[in-house]
Formats: structure tokens, C-alpha cells, sequence
């Protein structure tokens, strides 16, 4: 309907036009170069209509063949896409023998498009050569680092590996891949520092989540000596919590009783016993008791509150604190060993014991 309207409207400016030519016939004089030409505007229409024609007509033979040159290409193009399909098919699914014949092939099928080759032979083909060649341009560097890292960890070659992903990263800092690798390599390599910086990069690209984030730093950070910082960072990491306190005794029952609330363990109580040492029997259990309220759901409270009432001779504590670990929960060698010295020591019952010692014996043997 748009088409015939346009139609309609042509044919009127046509119409309009030569009539109005009609009824104003006029002449046009041409002075070129000392001669005068004059002809009437009816004629000049004509031969500008002439001139649009033949331009038309020209244009034919130009569009067939712009037509058949991208029939051609379009033809090339698919040819090239189904080649590197069956390149990637063929290495995706391990037929290497496949892969390495269609690399030969590529020479001819991919000749223009040389950058296109290079890639698919590199993945193919992965070596040394491929990977410096491609570095040498500046659009592959990233694709050429990526490659030589790979043989330069494949090789042992860790520092090698991690020379070229420090050059690559002050200008990808937003490429996750490089952030990961550099990271892994400054560890491996035992550079801490430079590893705190990178790591800051892997948490504000989410590389790592929070905890993972905070457990790392705060790895690394022993690694510097720096228990403190590294309790502060994780304080669930047992290992900075208890160097904290050696370092800072003063601070050493809050950070004791913060490790307790974000991951009881063993080791942190045994820091939290040398605390005390010097302290009364009785104090210390009661700060036992202080120290379990932090997590009062712990599976090792009623170990932690054994052991201090066994230190105590508190038998009728122990011994109740033991019996409700077990009604939960199967012996272990510790609690085995608690309720010998329990049975041994409160009523020198040793007939009462002796089953709890070949318990432990039969657990060292399994």
C-alpha cells in the first residue's frame, strides 16, 4: 500500500511537470568555450532523463557482480566456519590425529585469515614458538601468556610462569583468569606481600568469596609473622588465634574466647589452659565455663569442662559431662582416656578402668 501511494505521487510530479513545461516551454543558452548552445527546458528534461537512465542500466551489470563476489565469499565464509567446527569437534572429542591433519589443511583453508589459523593451531597445538609469535602482536598477547604459562607450569618452570603473568597484570587487573594464576604462582613462590596485593584484586573481582578471601589473607599473614592481623582477618583460624595470644598475653582471654565462639577447638583450649596456669583449679574451670558459654552448642564443650574438672578432682562434674558426650555421641580415644582417669582416680577403682584403657587400645590398633 506505502508503495503505490509513492507510486501515485510520482506519477502526479510527473504529470505536474510536463505541464507545467507544457505552459512555460523556455529555452536554455550555453556559452562554452566561444560557442552557444541553445536548447529548449523539454529537451534538457529529456536528456537528464536519459542520463539517470543509463546509470540505471549500468548499475545492473556492477550490482550482478557485486552480487556474485559476495555469493563467493559468503560461500568461503561458511566453508571456514564448517572447518573450524570440525577442528574444534575433533579436538574436543581427543582425536588428535584428526586435529593435526586438519592443521595442515588450514594452511589452505583459512589463508585469509592468518589470525584465525594461529589460534586454532595454538590450541591444537600448543608449543612454545606458536605462543612467542603470537606475542609479538599486540590483540594475542593475553591469548599468548594464557598458552605460555600453561608449559611454564607443566614444566615445573614456577618462576618462569610467574615473570610473565607480573608483566601481564598491571595492565588485565580485571581478567579473573591472570588474578587466579598470579595469585596461585606469588604463593608458590613464597611472595607474600605481593600476594596480599593480588588477593585484594581477586576479592573486588569476586574471585573469591568472603570467607575464602579473609581465610587466605589471613594464611598469608602468618606466613609474615603477623598472628595478630591474621586473627583479626579470620578469627576462626584456630592457628592465629592461639599465636595471638602467646604474643599478646594481656589480650589473650578475649582472643581465646573469640576463637572459641567462631570455631571451638582443641588447640585453642590448650592455649586457653596455659593462660591460666598459674591460676587455681577451681578458678579454672569456672573460666572453662566462661570460655563454653561463647558457643554453648559445641560438640567439645563437654570435653573442654571434662578435662578442667578432671585438673580439678571436680570427679562428679567430669564424669557428667563425659556421660552426656556419650549419650550423643561415640568415644573417642580422649573421652576413653578422661573416663580411666576418672574411674582410676576417684574410687582407685582400677577393675572400672581397665575397659576403658583396652578401648583405647583397640582404637590404635583400627
Amino acid at each position: 500500500m506505502k508503495r503505490f501511494l509513492h507510486l501515485i505521487i510520482y506519477c502526479l510530479l510527473i504529470v505536474a511537470a510536463v505541464v507545467w513545461l507544457h505552459s512555460y516551454p523556455g529555452t536554455i543558452l550555453i556559452n562554452w568555450f566561444g560557442y552557444e548552445i541553445q536548447i529548449t527546458i523539454a529537451f534538457a528534461v529529456i536528456i537528464l532523463l536519459c542520463l539517470a537512465l543509463a546509470v540505471y542500466i549500468l548499475r545492473i551489470p556492477l550490482s550482478f557482480v557485486r552480487w556474485v563476489k559476495e555469493s563467493i565469499d559468503s560461500r568461503s565464509k561458511k566453508n571456514q566456519e564448517v572447518f573450524v567446527e570440525r577442528m574444534l569437534k575433533s579436538y574436543l572429542s581427543g582425536d588428535t590425529k584428526q586435529s593435526m591433519k586438519l592443521i595442515v589443511k588450514a594452511e589452505k583453508v583459512l589463508k585469509d585469515r592468518p589470525e584465525l589459523k594461529t589460534l586454532l593451531d595454538a590450541l591444537i597445538n600448543p608449543n612454545a614458538q606458536i605462543f612467542n609469535d603470537m606475542l609479538q602482536k599486540e590483540d594475542m598477547q593475553l591469548a599468548a601468556v594464557k598458552g605460555l604459562v600453561a608449559l611454564h607450569q607443566q614444566k615445573g618452570e614456577i618462576k618462569q610462569a610467574l615473570d610473565l603473568c607480573q608483566k601481564a597484570l598491571p595492565k588485565n587487573k580485571d581478567i579473573a583468569w591472570l588474578v587466579s594464576a598470579t595469585l596461585q604462582l606469588e604463593q608458590l613462590n613464597e611472595q607474600w606481600e605481593k600476594s596480599l596485593e593480588t588477593l585484594e584484586l581477586a576479592r573486588k573481582l569476586h574471585i573469591v568469596d568472603e570467607r575464602s578471601y579473609a581465610t587466605q589473607k589471613a594464611n598469608v599473614l602468618l606466613r609474615l609473622d603477623r598472628p595478630y592481623e591474621a586473627f583479626k582477618a579470620a578469627p576462626w583460624m584456630s592457628e592465629a588465634a592461639v599465636l595471638s595470644a602467646k604474643m599478646y598475653p594481656k589480650k589473650g582471654d578475649d582472643i581465646l574466647q573469640t576463637a572459641w565462639e567462631n570455631n571451638p577447638n582443641w588447640s585453642v583450649y590448650e592455649a586457653y589452659k596455659a593462660l591460666y596456669a598459674r591460676k587455681d583449679v577451681i578458678g579454672f574451670y569456672q573460666s572453662v565455663h566462661k570460655l563454653t558459654d561463647k558457643n554453648k552448642t559445641a560438640r567439645l564443650n563437654y570435653l573442654v569442662l571434662a578435662d578442667a574438672a578432671i585438673n580439678a578432682s571436680l570427679w562428679n562434674e567430669a564424669r557428667k559431662e563425659l556421660t552426656a558426650y556419650l549419650d550423643m555421641y561415640t568415644p573417642t580415644p580422649l573421652v576413653a582416656m578422661m573416663m580411666a582417669i576418672i574411674e582410676a582416680e576417684e574410687n582407685r577403682n582400677f577393675k572400672e578402668a581397665k575397659p576403658w584403657i583396652d578401648m583405647i587400645k583397640h582404637m590404635k590398633v583400627d
